[in-house]
């Protein structure tokens, strides 16, 4: 989505809302959902109107009355400005206006018809998904900072409610926004979300310990932006949730990437505190994780005594070699002198 179409795009989508819901015209959402162009909204549009007889023989009224209407529900692009500085801002604010938006401020907008999602974007007694937010009914087609930032510009249009009430409830996400990055600026800076096989241990790591998002991403990167707008935006343990990470807890299993191999969990009684005590603990397990796949590559496989280990290691120091190519010398040369041994 190029920058200068925001605008006008927005504009075009309250157009065929309003289409919709004057004039019962069928809207093909998950289609329009890919329009990357304000021209292609202006020729579905314009194919709207001339295939219809009375929209084509009132085509100045039903023109002027679009505007009108889509003037009065959209907020002027400023307001979404910091949205853009970064993939993360982008997608927080995307899943905190979800978030927060009262259920009666989403209104009864065709879309969410079209997508089965009428009765707003909560799932009542989810067990594992954060917030109970089903955003795999709103999630954005693409994985980029322009997708991010129409989508919020998009679900802002839709809402019931004045404009100003509208650009209060931006700021507010702002707000929001600043004060959760200066308290978790790098909540994941102990593993790589760079490599998809670590994204993919988060992800589901965090859905194990009921911090989960339905969201059924388009990509890895998509994948990595909810996965950090979930943990930033979630709203702690529910006491359900809770109950279950202690008896999890006191069971002490040997795994520890299960959360109930919690040793101790604290009693957190804020979001912030909830947050600081998953992420104590799913370093922890990324560690024990990253131990155990070492154990597995080392040297041969094969468990050396301490002392043998202790020899190998002065022999890496004194030759420069590693110890695998240590031991791979060594055992070909055993290797050699027995088949010369069994020739003879």
């Amino acid at each position: 989505m190029a920058l200068m179409d925001y605008g006008r795009c927005r504009m075009y989508r309250l157009q065929l809302e309003w289409l919709r819901a004057n004039h019962g015209v069928s809207v093909n959402w998950d289609a329009v959902n890919r329009y990357h162009s304000a021209s292609q909204y202006t020729f579905l549009i314009n194919e709207i109107i001339s295939n219809d007889m009375f929209l084509n023989a009132n085509r100045k009224n039903v023109i002027r009355e679009m505007k009108e209407y889509a003037s009065s529900r959209v907020v002027s692009g400023k307001y979404f400005n910091w949205m853009k500085a970064e993939d993360r801002a982008a997608c927080y604010s995307l899943f905190w206006l979800v978030c927060n938006a009262n259920p009666f401020f989403l209104g009864s907008n065709p879309e969410h018809k079209d997508q089965d999602a009428r009765k707003g974007h909560y799932l009542d007694n989810v067990f594992e998904i954060a917030n109970g937010i089903k955003f795999k009914y709103i999630a954005p087609f693409g994985d980029s900072i322009d997708n991010y930032v129409f989508s919020s510009m998009v679900f802002v249009d839709n809402l019931d409610g004045k404009i100003a009430d509208k650009i209060t409830l931006i700021e507010n996400a702002y707000n929001a926004w600043s004060r959760h990055f200066s308290l978790f600026p790098r909540p994941f800076k102990w593993i790589d979300l760079s490599e998809e096989d670590n994204i993919l241990w988060l992800w589901d790591y965090m859905r194990k310990n009921h911090i989960g998002c339905d969201l059924l991403p388009s990509s890895s990167k998509q994948q990595k932006d909810f996965l950090l707008a979930t943990f930033d935006n979630w709203a702690g343990w529910t006491n359900q949730q809770f109950s279950k990470q202690k008896e999890n807890a006191r069971k002490v299993r040997a795994n520890p990437e299960e959360p109930s191999s919690l040793k101790k969990l604290l009693n957190p009684t804020t979001s912030d505190d909830c947050r600081k005590v998953f992420l104590d603990y799913a370093r922890n397990a990324w560690v024990q994780r990253r131990h155990r796949q070492k154990v597995k590559k080392d040297t041969t496989g094969i468990k050396l005594t301490a002392q043998s280990r202790k020899k190998l290691l002065a022999i890496q120091q004194l030759s420069g070699v590693e110890p695998n190519a240590i031991l791979k010398s060594l055992i070909d040369d055993a290797y050699k002198r027995m088949k010369e041994k069994s020739e003879d």
